[in-house]
């Protein structure tokens, strides 16, 4: 009796509402979606759905005090995969150094003499902190008259900024 009542369900005509057993896809279909294909208006958006996918909870060992490791309930979202496109390369993206290498900024100065005034690590990091956080200085010592100045920023954007202002100078 069972088995004769579900196939009257999937027999059963669908309303528009949401909530139903495959609502989103008749939706995605009824503007011209086709599975297989990449959402967006070019086709080039996530091809599998995307689904909350739950975690089991850890237990902390006795010797930590027992208990619950994390909340209940907890998870994440899985799926979205997109489709290979003709502009996908198989090379990682480019990554952004965070390092800014500035030449002919010593130029003319007497790098001894500031040097030993002990100001001129100070100066150069002051001047840098406009464009962002910097994490440490190198001045490279091995090319009298012309030494390069290197500079560690904590974000690769700022160190994107100083090069291209210096390079504009």
């Amino acid at each position: 009796m069972e088995d004769a009542q579900i196939e009257e369900e999937e027999d059963a005509p669908r309303s528009n509402r949401p909530g139903q057993k495959g609502f989103a896809k008749r939706l995605l279909q009824k503007y011209g979606w086709q599975e297989g294909q990449g959402l967006g208006a070019s086709g080039s958006g996530i091809t599998t759905i995307l689904r909350h996918q739950t975690e089991k909870r850890k237990k902390r060992p006795d010797a930590e005090g027992g208990g619950w490791a994390a909340p209940a309930a907890m998870g994440r979202i899985v799926g979205g995969k997109k489709r290979k496109t003709e502009d996908d390369n198989d090379e990682p993206a480019q990554q952004w150094s965070i390092v800014a290498k500035l030449e002919g900024m010593l130029e003319g100065l007497d790098v001894d003499r500031e040097m030993q005034e002990g100001n001129l690590m100070q100066d150069i990091g002051d001047r840098m902190g406009n464009y962002g956080v910097v994490e440490r200085l190198f001045i490279d010592r091995s090319k009298p008259g012309n030494e390069p100045v290197f500079v560690k920023f904590t974000s690769a954007l700022s160190a994107f900024r100083v090069s291209k202002t210096f390079a504009r100078m």
